[in-house]
Formats: structure tokens, sequence, C-alpha cells
């Protein structure tokens, strides 16, 4: 069993009688279709992204989780909005650790603790959502059965592999949802899982939703996308005119980058270069 820190993620908890209308407005993503963990993002009325997050039901309440690169601008966009929304929120960060397990097979905790099925890196995933002050405790339980703490530069290399961009290295509040994410599912091989879209067209109305609708409709158009590229070569950077590499990783003499590809360039499926070819793979 592997373990994941990922108590430094921002978490922001959303409480309160009218919390499910409240984030259903200003959501991408559709809350009737949460049952473990509902990936989503909240963006302004231009489509341009505040940020990507992990939502939670947690309890009669929600928690939000995402990169710590851009809690500060969702909590003040919630926050400002939940004047006239008829709830709570919450910065509760320190309050709560995050930790994510995984394993081949399936994991037996053999702990109680708040607990929530997520493939995204494997078919057996866990994340634990826990008090900060038993998150010491929780993880030797975990290290007695057998669990291991991933080091920062693995828990990287996932992240790259599985194409997980990041606020602050991959993507910034300058992009538009649909140059970040996938506005469709799309097939993990690894897992033989669908990778559930960020974005729901059906749900109705929703901050931003009649950009994004039209973005849709021209798909295609935008001048840039975040996409991964993959290499059994090492690229430093890619021409000006092609776009930029934001994260890399290496694995047995392969190299796997995340990178903002201009138009058209991200719409290849291979991408020439003086070091060789770049395969490209939507995110």
């Amino acid at each position: 069993m592997k373990i994941i820190d990922f108590s430094e993620k921002g978490k922001i908890l959303v409480s309160g009688p009218d919390t499910f209308s409240f984030l259903q407005n200003l959501t991408t993503n559709d809350l009737n279709k949460i049952k473990d963990v509902l990936p989503t993002a909240f963006v302004d009325r231009f489509g341009k992204i505040i940020a990507l997050a992990d939502l939670y039901k947690f309890g009669e309440d929600y928690i939000l989780v995402t990169d710590s690169g851009c809690l500060k601008i969702l909590f003040e966009h919630l926050k400002k909005n939940s004047e006239l929304g008829g709830c709570q929120v919450e910065n509760v960060t320190y309050k709560y650790g995050f930790l994510h397990v995984f394993s081949e097979k399936s994991v037996n905790l053999k702990i109680d603790v708040y607990n929530i099925p997520n493939n995204v890196f494997v078919s057996n995933g866990l994340d634990l959502i826990i008090p900060s002050k038993d998150v010491k405790s929780v993880f030797e339980k975990l290290k007695e059965n057998g669990g291991q703490l991933l080091e920062r530069e693995i828990q990287e290399a996932l992240r790259i592999e599985k194409g997980i961009p990041e606020y602050g290295k991959d993507y910034d509040g300058t992009y538009t949802i649909m140059e970040v994410v996938s506005s469709a599912g799309l097939f993990d091989q690894s897992t033989r899982k669908e990778v559930p879209s960020r974005i729901s067209y059906e749900k109705g109305c929703f901050l931003g939703q009649e950009t994004l609708a039209r973005m849709k409709t021209y798909k295609g158009e935008a001048p840039k996308k975040v996409v991964k590229l993959e290499a059994e070569f090492k690229i430093d950077k890619l021409e000006e005119c092609i776009g930029k590499i934001t994260s890399f990783c290496s694995k047995s003499g392969k190299f796997t980058y995340l990178a903002s590809l201009k138009k058209p360039f991200y719409s290849e499926k291979e991408i020439e270069t003086k070091e060789g070819v770049l395969n490209v793979s939507s995110i």
C-alpha cells in the first residue's frame, strides 16, 4: 500500500441549508452526479479558470480540495457569493489532513477514518480526510499495515504521468477551462476506466455556462491547450511557435511532459522537433 500526503492542498468547507444549490450555481459539474468524489471547476463569467477542485460530500456539508496556489482566489470567490447564497464558507486547510492511499489490490485500512474511493492513480485508491490532530496516529497505523509514504519526486511523477495539471505550474487564471481540461471524459488505459469530465452541459445554468457552451460549439478555436507529451528523449524547451513545457518527469528512459501548446499543435498526434518526435495526448 502506497501513501501520498496531500495535506498541503487547500481545503474549503461549505455548509448550510442551501449549500447544494449554492455550489450547483457556481461549479461547472453537476452535483447530482456525485457518488464518491466529483471532479469539477470554478470559472468566471468569461470562462476563465478560478480553480480546479475535487468535491466531496462530507456528512450534510461539502469539502472542496484544490491546489494551494489557487486556494485564496477560490475561497474569496466562494465567500463573496455566499453572502447571498444562504451558506457558510470556511477555509479548513489546517483543520484537516488529506492522505491518498492506493494499492494494486483492494485497500483494507483496518482503521476508522472518513474515506472516499478515488481511482485517480490506480483502480484501488482511497482519499482520507482526517482532523489534523489525528493525522500522525493514522499515518502510523497505515505504516503498521504495510503503508509506505511516497517521496515528493515520485508523487510529482505520478501527477504528470496521469496528466493532472497544477495551478501555478501548468495553468493559471489567464487560461479558460477549455484550454486546461477535456470537455468530454477520457479513457484511462492504466485503470481501464473513464476519467469523468469536469464540465456538465446538461445541468442547467451556472456561472460561465453560456461562455462554455459557445466554446464547446467552436471547439478547436482555443489559442492554446494544456496537453501531455511523451518521448524517449529529454527536451528542455519547445520552439516558441509551438508552446512551452510546464512540468516534466522521467522513468526507465521514458520522458513525460505537461505542456501548453499553441494552435494547431495541440490537435496533432505527433510533433516533430530537432530532438525527435513527441507524442501528444489530451488530459
